[in-house]
């Protein structure tokens, strides 16, 4: 079918931009070290580059034998936490003019995590415009963490966005139910949300002996894909319910890859 109205197009299954997923979970439940499954992803020798709020999290991948490039936002210069986040997306908008990400083969990118973003930005904002009531503080966090999204976004790589859960709760007076969530104040948790194609939910789970996907320890880990023990998932694309704990498998499933 052809349009007389120029640029016109008929809508598809597959992403027309690269895929971003949001991924929340409990604390220690192996978040960060799902980025070792984006090595070699799309292809052999493509790797992801970890934007580490958390400083350990990449070197959990290392402790598994899988280290991960990464830039740590703590080690970038400036006197202050947005600071130094601001210098980083500097930093990687100029290696992308400068064809570096692809020299480098950086393929994806992990943002570990956003709530320690929120977090950290929300401390420093703090203490910047000091108020009687925190919620006051709102806005000047959702100004820069909605900034760093959109420059994370504008990178024009595939995203994985970590962050922790925020349980589900009951409202004791109307009896309704908030489903669990990702934990990050303020709109800043609507605009992450809303920007990712899916919001994912990570389990850890005690495993079988006999299983391969277990690990050293005793566990295995799968990823819920829809709404799972009162917590938010699903989204734009159809996933299986449950995945592997595999980001490749999941962009290759939203990019319609075998």
């Amino acid at each position: 079918m052809g349009f007389s109205i120029p640029g016109v197009v008929m809508s598809g299954l597959k992403p027309t931009e690269p895929p971003n997923v949001l991924i929340i979970a409990v604390e220690k439940a192996g978040k960060s070290t799902t980025a070792t499954t984006l090595i070699d992803w799309p292809e052999p020798g493509c790797q992801p580059l970890v934007i580490a709020w958390d400083a350990t999290g990449p070197d959990s991948c290392a402790a598994l034998g899988k280290p991960v490039a990464n830039l740590k936002v703590r080690d970038e210069a400036g006197n202050t936490y947005w600071e130094k986040a601001s210098n980083l997306l500097l930093k990687l908008e100029n290696a992308k003019k400068q064809g570096l990400l692809a020299k480098d083969r950086i393929s994806s990118l992990v943002v570990d995590d956003v709530s320690t973003m929120a977090e950290r930005i929300f401390e420093e904002v703090r203490k910047l415009y000091p108020s009687k009531d925190p919620r006051q503080n709102y806005g000047q966090l959702y100004e820069r963490g909605r900034e760093f999204v959109y420059r994370i976004l504008d990178l024009g790589l595939p995203v994985v966005w970590l962050g922790w859960l925020e349980p589900y709760f009951v409202n004791q007076e109307t009896r309704k139910m908030t489903l669990g969530t990702l934990r990050v104040p303020g709109k800043l948790k609507t605009t992450i949300a809303g920007k990712a194609h899916v919001i994912l939910y990570l389990e850890k789970l005690k495993g079988n002996r006999d299983d391969p996907n277990t690990d050293a320890s005793g566990y295995t880990r799968v990823i819920h894909t829809q709404p799972y023990d009162n917590i938010d998932c699903g989204g734009r694309y159809t996933l299986p319910e449950p995945c592997p704990a595999n980001l490749a498998f999941i962009f290759n499933t939203i990019l319609g890859r075998k």
